[in-house]
């Protein structure tokens, strides 16, 4: 992978046109707030000055007529990595209520994220979670997951700022609890570790809390 920490302005051209190009030419409200969402993920990727317009773009994206259940799950991660604001909001909920969404290219999806120029080492958990909990696409969720988690080595001082979040580790263990009974003492032991290194991680304490009443 490649792991550019800076974005130039030749890569947000780029952007910018890839996003034109996918565009109709009388767009519907949901393909606008794709294009929306895809350059606020960008955004916050740059930083710089830039970053500072990203949660303005993802507010647009996500509050049109019919916005993009992928635009509004990146903001919520987004908020949660970044912002460190755990409070729900009502899209969010809407989204993961009224779907399965079936429409969704996950095959495409994955091939762009593993792709991208862009480093993120939170990239793949977001969308294998976004598959898990949006779109009812486990198995591909776990494969994404595992390529994450599993099959990376213990990071060490030098790697650790390309390991996954916290965060994505608790949604990790979320998924495991969700879906493999057989490895509650793992997923038990995933939510343990994020919690202890960030104990601020309220989605994860609330998916902790629910594993353990169902324990």
């Amino acid at each position: 992978r490649k792991m550019n920490r800076t974005v130039d302005s030749a890569s947000e051209v780029a952007v910018l046109r890839s996003l034109f190009k996918d565009l109709d030419a009388n767009p519907n409200p949901r393909q606008v707030s794709s294009a929306l969402g895809k350059y606020a993920r960008f955004l916050s990727k740059t930083r710089d000055e830039r970053s500072s317009l990203t949660e303005e773009y993802f507010n647009l994206a996500i509050n049109s007529e019919n916005p993009c259940p992928e635009t509004v799950h990146a903001f919520f991660w987004y908020r949660c990595t970044r912002l460190r604001n755990f409070r729900s909001f009502s899209q969010f909920e809407q989204i993961r209520t009224r779907f399965p969404d079936r429409t969704f290219d996950a095959e495409l999806a994955i091939t762009r994220v593993r792709q991208s120029d862009q480093y993120d080492p939170d990239a793949l958990p977001c969308l294998a979670n976004f598959l898990h909990e949006v779109c009812h696409l486990d198995r591909l969720a776990e494969t994404l997951f595992t390529e994450s988690f599993e099959q990376s080595q213990s990071p060490t001082k030098a790697s650790r700022q390309f390991q996954p979040s916290a965060f994505a580790q608790a949604k990790y263990a979320h998924f495991l609890a969700e879906t493999n009974p057989a490895l509650a003492p793992r997923a038990r032991s995933l939510f343990e570790e994020s919690l202890d290194a960030d104990p601020g991680n309220v989605e994860g304490m609330l998916d902790f809390a629910r594993f353990l009443a169902a324990a």
